[in-house]
């Protein structure tokens, strides 16, 4: 499961910069149907 750490990381960043919400909702749910 190293892709989903990756991507959480990802997703971090991105809430981090607080822009691009919709590529971190995209996210959160692809990590949601992941699992």
């Amino acid at each position: 499961m190293e892709d989903t750490a990756n991507i959480e990381a990802e997703l971090f960043h991105y809430s981090q910069i607080g822009k691009s919400e919709d590529i971190v909702i995209a996210m959160n749910s692809y990590i949601l149907m992941s699992k």
